[in-house]
């Protein structure tokens, strides 16, 4: 993999795109594959696996939302991040209940593979922008794997913790 752009952040955190080493990066197109990682404290997490176009239209999208603070979220929410109530609107619709309103969704920059399970998000918060990294609960629409050990959704929740925001 090849790094095409380094954000850094503050604190020594910084978001790294990579595409698949490419002898001419002119040749890059709509399928060409894209991760993204994000270092923190001594250690890094995948945020995205996919498409170049998909990953970079989301981010250009929300921030530049967030640039324009079009993108607040109330107080309720920032205590606790948005991925709390995300995960708690997916356990919803999980269980039958389509009836709720996803006031999450638009803040939604990636989602990781449930397996990763990861989601990020860019929000503003009394005039600043937040990036928020939240833990995705892996049972919403899957059973566990043979053999894995099951986590219930009340016990996930319960020790809810952002992984960075």
């Amino acid at each position: 993999m090849q790094v095409i752009a380094n954000l850094k952040i503050k604190n020594k955190r910084r978001i790294e795109f990579l595409i698949s080493n490419l002898d001419d990066l002119e040749e890059y197109g709509y399928f060409t594959d894209l991760k993204i990682d994000y270092y923190f404290k001594d250690t890094y997490v995948q945020l995205f696996d996919d498409f170049l176009t998909e990953g970079v239209k989301a981010f250009i999208a929300v921030l530049e939302k967030c640039i324009d603070g079009d993108m607040n979220i109330s107080r309720g929410y920032f205590e606790k991040g948005i991925g709390y109530e995300w995960n708690k609107e997916c356990h919803e619709i999980s269980v039958g209940n389509i009836e709720r309103e996803d006031v999450t969704g638009r803040f939604l920059m990636w989602e990781a593979n449930p397996k990763i399970g990861i989601a990020t998000w860019m929000y503003n918060y009394r005039e600043k922008t937040y990036l928020e990294i939240s833990p995705e609960y892996k049972y919403h629409f899957a059973d566990p794997e043979p053999n894995e050990e099951f986590v219930s959704f009340e016990s996930f929740l319960s020790s809810y913790e952002m992984i960075e925001g």
